[in-house]
């Protein structure tokens, strides 16, 4: 029997249902760049913003980003880019 070869540049699956990132609608990706930065697709909106906090919704439940000098850097429908010094993400619901 012969070992398949992973394939690296076939795009990551939702759950078990064999669907991309984004097509479900509530589905949410998080991805995170050392301690500066954090990429978020699938919110639906912004709950507290400062430089030491930024909550957003997601849907089913609320992510926080806490650190120092915090600012998000672009921002689309439902994904953002979140820079500065993050010490620590929560998730709330």
């Amino acid at each position: 029997m012969k070992k398949k070869k992973n394939d690296k540049s076939k795009p990551r699956l939702f759950g078990g249902f064999g669907l991309p990132y984004g097509i479900v609608k509530s589905s949410v990706h998080i991805e995170i760049n050392s301690n500066r930065e954090a990429i978020i697709d699938g919110s639906s909106g912004i709950l507290e913003y400062n430089e030491c906090c930024i909550k957003i919704s997601t849907g089913k439940m609320i992510v926080a980003f806490k650190g120092r000098g915090l600012f998000i850097r672009c921002m689309s429908d439902s994904s953002m880019v979140i820079e500065g010094y993050i010490s620590s993400v929560e998730y709330v619901r």
